[in-house]
């Protein structure tokens, strides 16, 4: 997974407000529109682009699709997030001197 796009894709405030209301069990696009007081055809594509990432998965129930988080992919997402925050060093000391610290 590309974490770079995956920061991409969830800086967005409805994605995210998406994810924090499938969370809590499937919903379809016409609930989350209504939750998130926007259109169902912006719903869809914010959904086609979690549904990229693998975070959110769509069953077909009739006429409509409820859509639910993808278990698989946010366990993948959280390895790959922790892997890059593990990378991360955390200077003990500032830098007196800005242009030895730039090099």
């Amino acid at each position: 997974m590309d974490i770079s796009r995956a920061f991409r894709i969830l800086g967005n405030p409805t994605r995210l407000k998406i994810l924090q209301l499938l969370l809590k069990g499937p919903h379809c696009v016409g609930k989350l529109a209504e939750k998130l007081n926007t259109n169902q055809p912006a719903i869809t594509q914010h959904l086609r682009v979690l549904e990229a990432l693998n975070l959110v998965k769509g069953e077909r129930s009739g006429v409509r699709v409820h859509y639910a988080i993808d278990t698989e992919g946010l366990q993948a997402l959280k390895e790959e997030l922790q892997k890059f925050l593990s990378g991360l060093e955390i200077q003990e000391e500032a830098c007196e001197d800005l242009d030895k610290c730039q090099e």
